[in-house]
């Protein structure tokens, strides 16, 4: 009877393991995926604000000259997205 009951709880755990892993292995795609949606959109918000492809990411758009007022809007708009969505990647870096 012990054995039994060993062997039941032993599928159990080594279901829910299985079940973890594939939870895993989507949530590490998951931030892949986000990663490199942040690095193109930081890149699209460069060249869009005036920057090559050789211009700092983390510079604020306030450092760029001739910007109107709208494009800062939408700069400073897109700069919360990214925002988001690196502390999307930062929750799921911790599960």
């Amino acid at each position: 009877m012990e054995s039994a009951t060993l062997h039941a709880r032993l599928q159990v755990l080594e279901a829910k393991i299985t079940a973890l892993l594939a939870n895993y292995k989507h949530k590490e795609a998951l931030v892949e995926q986000l990663q490199a949606e942040n690095k193109q959109l930081k890149e699209q918000l460069s060249n869009d604000l005036g920057g090559g492809p050789d211009a700092p990411n983390n510079l604020p758009t306030t450092t760029f000259a001739g910007v109107s007022d709208e494009t800062k809007r939408w700069a400073h708009t897109v700069e919360g997205y990214i925002d988001e969505v690196d502390q999307c990647i930062a929750y799921l870096e911790q599960l």
